[in-house]
């Protein structure tokens, strides 16, 4: 009886931990890609184009 619990509870704990690595794997790299495009946008922007403003 217990042991069902006890197993159920470590393949949830494992597959959730696995889980949120994989997820955070896959979606560091395009991210962080979209971030800089974002910054290097608001940077130029800023350079060039608030001296009109």
């Amino acid at each position: 009886g217990d042991r069902v619990w006890i197993w159920s509870h470590a393949l949830f704990e494992v597959s959730r931990v696995w889980f949120y690595r994989i997820i955070t794997a896959l979606l560091a790299v395009p991210v962080s890609l979209l971030a800089g495009i974002i910054f290097a946008i608001l940077s130029f922007v800023h350079i060039w184009y608030e001296q009109f403003i």
